[in-house]
């Protein structure tokens, strides 16, 4: 199983980095973490860790 859906629950964001992803995703919503679980969640995106970091592809 995937080690980031495993722990959906403890994905997190400083407010800076919301803001971050919000611009370069081209997103208005209040809760970027929710945003972006409902993408993960609902299988249509591609995962893949490289180092400490998670980069998720969402084909919309």
């Amino acid at each position: 199983m995937n080690g980031l859906i495993e722990n959906i629950d403890k994905l997190r964001t400083t407010v800076m980095a919301a803001e971050r992803i919000k611009r370069n995703l081209q997103i208005d919503t209040d809760d970027v973490v929710q945003c972006c679980t409902t993408q993960i969640l609902d299988g249509a995106a591609d995962i893949e860790k490289r180092g400490k970091n998670w980069y998720v592809t969402v084909n919309a």
